[in-house]
């Protein structure tokens, strides 16, 4: 038994047991495998096959004892008793027509033809015209494939890849299967009607298979970092050579990110159990920690968000009392930079602060980019902030923690540096300068190691819906022969005890075991274990690493079991293993560039596209960079990535040239720079320092007066001279300084990048703006080379740009930007959205602004002038009421509570039924829907509401009945014919209202999203003139306040549409009225005609996709 990390060595005890399958086994597992699937699944059986006769040409195979059968969209078709609404909907029986169609579409989306039967196969409850489900051959043995008989339930239940379908020859498992559809659809019969609409809810969800994701604002509140005050109670360490240093020792980053993630639950009130003392060395010497007895207060009644010099005495302790509390029990090696590690997290949350037996250590090697992407998510999305660490080639390891969701896999990160570099970055790099969503693998990003705290809640009694068992991990599976060995690792907090083995899963979860091994594994470390598999029964199996606690009766899968596992066939006597993932990702540089200016001594941004056309690549990249055509040398730069594989991934590194000359640049996928994915070559055209000299013309800043800056930004424009001889291409690093007023320190705050592109002898303009400072310091800017030390003012300390920041009044405009003045007696509101008058005194008279929405922000104490009666004033953090009106934009640059929120929206005309859909993006979650003083629910009958689910197999976008208007995703809405032209009220009580996020909902190709103001926006899709679909424009279009829009994340076909329910719309072009038009796959294969009705192509009977009807590009969603 290793240690999987670096921790004392503790004495292991094993019992090892070794067994073979047996034929009894074999079917024992055969008959769990014939249970009913449940959930998205997929049915993957014994597969044995009839050869085809040799002397009958294109004979089909047919099934000789079990089937593979891929349930594609699999759902248990049952009513689902929580659903919080009731829909209205109508059976729509699908007859043998609509049915062929269906699967002939299905067929040729994958370059296959079916049978033409003189009848299609029913079943047993058949009518003359309808069944409960269909059954049709593809031709030349090509497999069969089963078309629902309702439109209720997905419209494809399933299909093979191979053989035909024979009733004599079924399986049992088969057999129970298919009885099994056909009573669960003819049971939708006897439902109530609000009981079927409820099950074609649940089908439409069925349907999505890239579910969307939506904007989650940071949830963490604080700002916390590792010196002064939170690490006042931590002890003095110690320099090299003994000797005392005077100072206190970092907190480390594992208690600042515990520290915070307790912090936003502000639990527990007291330790719940006892933490024991330990002893770490620091400079040679041993210094003890006291242990923290069960019951120790934790004061946070004075722990606050963030600190400064004004913080009071009892709010420091209290934070340095907590840090101190977590950094004894993650037993911390303190030092100017103390070190721990997230397992003992996971312990110390779990078993002495009260936190949920759902806490638990992940790796991120044991899942892949979209498995990962999809579980931190997940964590996020309810509500519960994730611990993360990973490291850093040239910067070592970092805890922190991830608690927010933007678009396209970007997620929140807060890097416990009291809010310095705090944002969005794709998980993949974490290189907190560039948060730019593009890969950087430089050594200076966190992107190797990667490993998370998932879970995190207090122990309140409530499901989170995550299994609490701990799970230990699976890593390093290999195959040689009829053997199978793997390392079982042990992240899970605390010593386990219990069997490890391998076993087979089937298609509905079960796990059947081969082999096992009873093992006492400590914590953090990992054991290798070796079975072996023969006297296999005749089929194809999916074996997995697995786990069973001592005393439990249920095996578990290993957290990585859906990435690494086994395949095993059995034939003839022979088992044959094969691992998979296959590890066969394929990359290669299909495209380089070079961002910078090629000068020796400046660091050097490479840009390499790899195209990627196997599996995911989750691993590290080397840069190798060389004067020398032969020898490559050390890597240059390192970094981990995580490549997705079938599509092309931008990846940027560095180097630094000594010198001039050609260099030879290499990319590789080991560090000895032999499994080269891309080589190139690049000129250095001078090592002449002189060549490139840019200076500083000048600074300013929009909201200064005199010396003094105001307001809570800065908004800097900078003049830049290149005195040089050479052009500059490049970055120009500028850090921002803070400092008390009057004092002499400024220490560095936060830094950014700007791309500078200027001639030899001329000059060039950038703007660089800091939001979120606090007035009442003083601060600063330094401007350097990429790269580089040196600065660009040659150190002159005059040149730092040194002003004050003092309290003003900020104006927030419909373009999206922002304005200060100095504070006055009398203040003009123009046309702004907001207006923030908090920390001001002195203003007398307030002339409205000519916008209803505006909001106006003012101190807690202050008195209301009266000239803002009945507007939307926010004193403090709360507001007695806000009032929106259509039509008007509206931005909110704080979070507050309003007494009572409404806005209004008059419905259009009806036109068709499946027509009159709006958008709606609200910044509050209404509790109320009135007309005309008559309360109106959600019902989907008179009120339908829809949200963007994601996108099906064939990658329509999906639209599902919601029951209920959130404040973080656009919506589309309608109502019937009684509520035509009429107005709704949507209105609240005690309505949090964050400040203005990003409304959206999204998935890889599309994204939804709302606005409460008024952006132009170009390459959208915008609901057309019918109300029933978006159609695409290429040019800017004005999007109305309170309304969404989609913006794909590739060019679109001319013409495309994404429709709300049901049909494609007529759009740009018209169709002749009554016309029949064909219908192709985007392959170009003909699958039927749409007769063409009101401008509107009639799909019915074809499932959702992408088609060419027409000659126009629509796509079909979900009814």
């Amino acid at each position: 038994m290793r240690m999987a990390r670096s921790c004392p060595l503790l004495p292991p005890s094993t019992i090892g047991r070794s067994g073979n399958m047996t034929a009894e086994t074999g079917e024992k597992i055969k008959k769990n495998m014939g249970a009913t699937a449940v959930g998205m699944l997929f049915f993957c059986t014994f597969v044995a096959y009839n050869a085809p006769d040799a002397n009958t040409p294109g004979a089909p195979l047919t099934v000789k004892t079990q089937t593979d059968m891929r349930i594609s969209r699999f759902i248990p078709i049952v009513m689902v008793a929580w659903l919080a609404s009731t829909l209205a909907a109508t059976a729509a029986p699908i007859d043998a027509r609509t049915a062929r169609a269906t699967a002939q579409t299905f067929a040729t989306q994958r370059g296959k033809q079916i049978v033409t039967p003189t009848a299609p196969l029913k079943v047993k409850g058949s009518t003359s015209t309808h069944a409960p489900y269909y059954i049709y051959d593809v031709e030349n043995g090509g497999g069969f494939v089963i078309i629902a008989g309702d439109d209720r339930v997905p419209s494809i239940l399933g299909y093979t890849d191979s053989g035909s379908y024979d009733e004599a020859t079924l399986p049992d498992a088969l057999r129970d299967m298919l009885a099994d559809y056909r009573h669960q659809i003819e049971a939708l019969d006897s439902l109530p009607e609000a009981g079927q609409a409820s099950q074609s809810a649940s089908a439409m969800r069925a349907q999505v298979a890239h579910p969307s994701r939506r904007f989650v604002a940071p949830l963490l509140p604080t700002a916390w970092n590792q010196k002064d005050p939170y690490n006042q109670l931590c002890p003095v360490y110690n320099n090299s050579d003994g000797s005392s240093s005077g100072a206190r020792s970092a907190t480390g980053c594992v208690a600042t990110a515990l520290g915070q993630m307790m912090a936003y639950y502000r639990y527990p009130s007291a330790t719940m159990a006892d933490i024991p003392s330990y002893s770490f060395t620091s400079g040679g010497k041993s210094i003890r920690m006291d242990a923290v007895a069960k019951g120790t207060k934790i004061d946070w009644n004075n722990i606050r968000n963030t600190y400064s010099a004004a913080n009071t005495e009892a709010e420091k302790t209290a934070v340095a009392q907590l840090m101190v509390i977590l950094g004894t029990g993650c037993q911390m090696a303190y030092g100017a930079a103390s070190a721990s590690n997230m397992q003992m997290g996971v312990q110390l949350l779990r078993d002495r602060m009260g936190y949920d037996e759902t806490v638990r250590n992940v790796c991120r090697t044991s899942y892949t980019q979209a498995e990962w992407t999809a579980l931190l998510y997940r964590e996020v999305a309810e509500g519960r902030p994730v611990g993360y660490r990973a490291n850093s080639t040239l910067r070592g390891g970092h805890a922190f923690v991830i608690d927010g969701y933007d678009t396209a896999d970007l997620f929140h990160v807060n890097w416990g540096w009291g809010g310095s570099s705090n944002g969005y970055f794709r998980i993949s790099v974490l290189y907190q300068s560039e948060a730019t969503g593009v890969s950087t693998a430089n050594g200076k990003g966190f992107s190797l190691e990667q490993e998370a705290i998932i879970g995190v809640k207090p122990n309140d009694g409530t499901d989170s819906g995550i299994d609490g068992t701990p799970t230990l991990s699976a890593r390093n599976i290999s195959v040689k022969g009829s053997s199978i060995s793997t390392t079982f690792t042990n992240f899970t907090g605390s010593a386990q005890t219990g069997s490890v083995g391998i076993g087979v899963i089937a298609a509905n979860g079960s796990i059947s075991d081969l082999a096992s091994s009873v093992v006492l594994l400590q914590n953090n470390y990992e054991i290798e274990r070796t079975f072996s598999v023969s006297n296999l029964a005749a089929g194809t199996y999916r074996i997995i690493p697995i786990w069973k606690r001592i005393g439990g009766s249920k095996w578990s899968a290993c957290c990585d079991a859906s990435h690494e596992y086994i395949e095993a066939v059995s034939a003839g006597g022979k088992v044959t293993l094969t691992r998979h993932p296959l590890n066969n990702a394929k990359l290669s540089v299909k495209e380089w560039s070079f961002v910078n200016n090629r000068v020796a001594r400046v660091e050097q941004h490479v840009k390499a596209v790899i195209s990627n056309t196997g599996d995911d690549y989750i691993g590290d990249l080397y840069l190798f960079a060389s004067t020398s055509a032969t020898t490559k040398g050390k890597p240059a730069s390192t970094g981990g990535v995580s490549l997705v594989g079938g599509k092309d991934n931008e990846v940027t590194m560095t180097f630094t040239p000594a010198t001039a000359g050609t260099y030879y640049i290499w990319l590789a996928r080991d560090k000895n720079g032999t499994q080269v994915v891309g080589s190139t070559q690049v000129v250095i055209t001078t090592t002449d320092t002189q060549a490139v000299n840019l200076s500083v013309g000048y600074v300013a800043y929009d909201n200064m007066v005199g010396n003094k800056v105001y307001g809570n930004y800065r908004r800097a424009t900078i003049i830049l001279n290149n005195k040089g001889t050479a052009d500059y291409n490049g970055n120009v690093v500028v850090t921002l300084y803070r400092g008390q007023i009057g004092g002499r320190t400024l220490s560095p705050l936060v830094t950014k990048y700007i791309s500078i592109k200027v001639k030899a002898g001329e000059q060039t303009r950038s703007v660089c703006r800091f939001d979120g400072l606090q007035t009442g310091y003083k601060y600063a800017l330094r401007l350097f080379y990429e790269g580089a030390k040196s600065a660009l003012d040659n150190n002159n300390p005059n040149a730092i740009y040194s002003r004050e920041q003092h309290p003003g009044i900020i104006f927030y405009h419909a373009d999206g930007t922002t304005s200060a003045q100095v504070p006055a007696a009398a203040i003009d509101g123009g046309s702004a959205m907001a207006i923030d008058m908090r920390g001001v005194t002195g203003i007398n008279a307030i002339t409205p602004s000519t916008n209803p929405n505006a909001l106006y922000l003012i101190d807690a104490t202050a008195t209301v002038p009266s000239t803002l009666a009945g507007k939307n004033v926010v004193s403090g953090t709360y507001a007695d009421r806000i009032t929106l009106t259509d039509g008007h934009p509206f931005v909110t640059p704080v979070a507050f509570t309003a007494g009572s929120v409404s806005y209004s929206r008059t419905l259009a005309a009806e036109a068709k039924s499946e027509n009159n859909w709006q958008t709606l993006a609200l910044p509050f979650a209404p509790t109320d829907i009135s007309c005309e003083g008559e309360r109106v629910s959600i019902d989907q009958s008179r009120l339908y509401l829809r949200r963007y689910a994601g996108q099906n197999q064939t990658l329509a976008p999906i639209f599902e009945p919601a029951a209920a208007i959130t404040a973080a995703e656009p919506f589309v809405i309608k109502g019937d014919g009684t509520l035509k032209g009429k107005t709704l009220t949507f209105s609240a009580v005690n309505a949090q209202i964050d400040a203005s996020q990003r409304l959206s909902a999204e998935t890889d190709d599309y994204r939804f999203k709302g606005t409460t103001y008024s952006p132009s926006v170009a390459a959208t899709f915008t609901l057309n003139t019918h109300s029933n679909a978006f159609d695409y424009h290429s040019e800017a279009t004005q999007i109305a306040p309170f309304r969404a829009y989609f913006v794909p994340t590739a060019e679109p076909a001319e013409g495309e549409s994404i429709v709300i329910e049901g049909t494609t719309s007529g759009i740009d072009a018209t169709w002749a009225e009554g016309s029949t038009v064909a219908v192709y796959t985007l392959t170009g294969v003909k699958v039927g005609t749409a007769r063409i009705e009101g401008q509107t192509a009639d799909l019915t009977g074809y499932p959702q996709g992408v088609y060419i009807v027409g000659g126009r590009k629509v796509v079909k969603g979900a009814r």
